[in-house]
């Protein structure tokens, strides 16, 4: 089980301790690791990364429903983010739309991830940067590296569960060569 999915679930349970086996929850977490190189005048000048999680509930209670999120995900910041919701269900309108759950379905497992791509090193990417750099041959050059890894997982009290992961990279430079510039 994927840490982001350990989070749903514990969630969930803390719903159902909290706010009793008649709420209803769903819980989404999501990580993002992002990194970035940038260079300027043919030079890298930044290298940064870093990571966060979310975690978004949606609450239904006696008929009425409410959403909270937060970014920590220790038992006090978690149990907080349970309570906060918790409280905004007493003071939210009844919700005579609410949908219900998604009960236990099937879920399609999506493409692999390619893992180079999602945890390059500063190193790769100043690799990256350095072939451009090159390609210009002398021509001042500025622009980015960035890669970004995003996994997330599903959880309601119905039993439902998904996941996900995803991995991406970009590159943008510009040459400059008298007062013209390019971009590839």
């Amino acid at each position: 089980m994927s840490a982001e999915l350990e989070i749903a679930v514990g969630v969930v349970d803390l719903v159902r301790h909290t706010a009793g086996p008649s709420a209803e929850a769903e819980v989404l977490v999501t990580r993002t690791d992002l990194a970035l190189t940038r260079f300027a005048n043919s030079f890298i000048h930044q290298n940064v990364a870093e990571t966060g999680v979310a975690v978004h509930l949606r609450l239904h209670v006696d008929g009425r429903t409410a959403t909270g999120s937060g970014s920590r995900v220790d038992a006090d910041g978690l149990a907080a983010l349970v309570e906060r919701a918790r409280a905004a269900t007493r003071l939210a309108p009844p919700d005579p739309a609410w949908p219900g759950l998604t009960p236990p379905t099937p879920v399609p497992s999506g493409p692999a991830v390619d893992e180079a791509t999602a945890f390059a090193s500063p190193d790769e990417r100043a690799e990256r940067v350095r072939a451009f750099v090159d390609a210009v041959e002398g021509l001042e050059a500025a622009g980015y590296c960035r890669t970004a890894y995003r996994s997330g997982a599903f959880a309601n009290s119905a039993g439902h569960t998904a996941t996900g992961r995803a991995a991406e990279a970009a590159m943008d430079g510009i040459a400059r060569a008298g007062g013209a510039d390019g971009v590839a």
